[in-house]
């Protein structure tokens, strides 16, 4: 526990208390790690897959899986898995070398970054080792980088379950979800909505902009221009001089 409680100080002494504005976006120390190797469903598996594992899986604890001899696929959701922290690198491409100079963090008295992707180079196993990603985009980042440039690298886009979720005529679903007819709605969904990556803030000035065309300013003014938003909303909220109705609320309350 003592351990822990550690590398949560290095946490927040010296990324969440070091972030520039570049980027609030998560950025993680990559420990501690959850040694999963003597588990007996693990040990019995053919094959083991992991997705987002920050916090749960280092790269020791990995090494150690990989040593079971079985096959290893892993699925990215974001850019952590091979950077020195940042799980969204924000234009910087460090990772394709060492992480050195690290943008998102003010002073780097240990270079945390650097160390951090340090370790992976020299502790990651890439031997059966598949690396999936659900976006060229993010593919094409995977085999740029100094981690993954020699792994096998594929790409395979989400699934969407398509006998669940169908296209609806727009005059049945504003029916189905009481909107009005005559109304305009704009849909913003973001897990986190206060992220600067998610675009709420740029997308809140470029209607404020609007204000300025007299019959768009109008439309706000008669309440005929609202903003749905799934997900978690963002802090930027009270600057929006527009209705805001978070969808999840207005489903239950209308339901």
């Amino acid at each position: 526990m003592r351990g822990i409680g550690r590398l949560n100080l290095i946490q927040q002494n010296h990324i969440d208390k070091q972030r520039t504005p570049i980027s609030n976006t998560y950025f993680s120390l990559g420990y501690p790690g959850c040694d999963l190797s003597g588990h007996p469903l693990v040990k019995s598996a053919d094959i083991i897959h992991l997705h987002w594992v920050s916090g749960f899986q280092s790269a020791f604890s990995i090494a150690r899986l990989h040593a079971l001899g079985k096959r290893l696929v892993w699925t990215l959701h974001d850019q952590r898995p091979f950077t020195g922290g940042c799980h969204f690198s924000a234009g910087c491409a460090g990772y394709r070398e060492r992480c050195a100079s690290c943008p998102q963090l003010k002073e780097r008295p240990v270079r945390l970054p650097q160390a951090n992707l340090a370790d992976m180079r020299a502790i990651l196993p890439l031997k059966r080792l598949t690396v999936v990603a659900p976006s060229r985009w993010l593919a094409d980042c995977a085999r740029q980088s100094t981690l993954f440039r020699k792994a096998r690298i594929e790409t395979i886009a989400y699934g969407v379950e398509t006998d669940v979720f169908t296209p609806t005529p727009r005059g049945e679903a504003r029916r189905k979800l009481e909107l009005d007819p005559q109304k305009t709605y704009l849909l913003f969904g973001a897990d986190y909505g206060s992220e600067i990556r998610k675009g709420f803030g740029p997308m809140i000035e470029a209607l404020v902009h609007c204000l300025s065309e007299p019959v768009f300013k109008q439309r706000v003014q008669r309440g005929e221009i609202m903003i749905l938003c799934f997900g978690n909303p963002t802090r930027q909220r009270p600057r929006c001089p527009f209705p805001f109705v978070r969808l999840d609320m207005w489903l239950r309350m209308n339901s």
